[in-house]
């Protein structure tokens, strides 16, 4: 434990530096000029980081599995064959024609009952915008412009929103 310790204070950084400033946490939200500044100093970082996400918003697969009428099936895997068989109570006795293979395929080894499924599984992927990142920008304009249209009434005359000042 002792050579920790004759290690740690012998590294070349101190915790208070002279580049280190003093920061506070405040409760109440900051003054409307003072996000006025903040925006418009940056205006152009946010515009261009704005225009990328609009351009490419991050996407997610989502997998969903559920079973589905043998009509709704839009896909059939080794998944699909493997549950047909695993859940014979979505199996429904046939005599048509139409689906007369399948039928075949799923005959009784007891009966000559043949069988095609009412119900299939299906897995089906699909891409979503809906992620906690493009939630996030989502979030940061909203706040921009409900402030931006509460600051415009402010300028023009009206009291802001004393709710929300921003």
């Amino acid at each position: 434990m002792d050579d920790l310790i004759r290690y740690l204070v012998s590294l070349p950084f101190e915790w208070e530096a002279p580049t280190e400033f003093p920061t506070e946490e405040r409760v109440q939200p900051p003054s409307p000029i003072f996000v006025l500044h903040v925006l418009a100093r940056n205006a152009d970082k946010i515009r261009y980081a704005l225009q990328t996400i609009w351009r490419n918003p991050h996407r997610r697969l989502v997998t969903e599995e559920r079973w589905v009428l043998l009509s709704e099936a839009s896909s059939v895997d080794a998944d699909t064959i493997l549950m047909m068989l695993h859940h014979p109570e979505h199996l429904r006795p046939y005599c048509g024609s139409s689906l007369s293979t399948l039928a075949r395929r799923l005959k009784s080894k007891v009966s000559e009952q043949t069988f095609v499924p009412e119900r299939v599984f299906e897995r089906r992927v699909t891409e979503t915008l809906d992620t906690p990142e493009n939630r996030f920008i989502k979030c940061f304009m909203d706040t921009v412009l409900f402030g931006a249209m509460n600051q415009s009434g402010w300028v023009i005359g009206r009291k802001p929103n004393p709710i929300n000042p921003i």
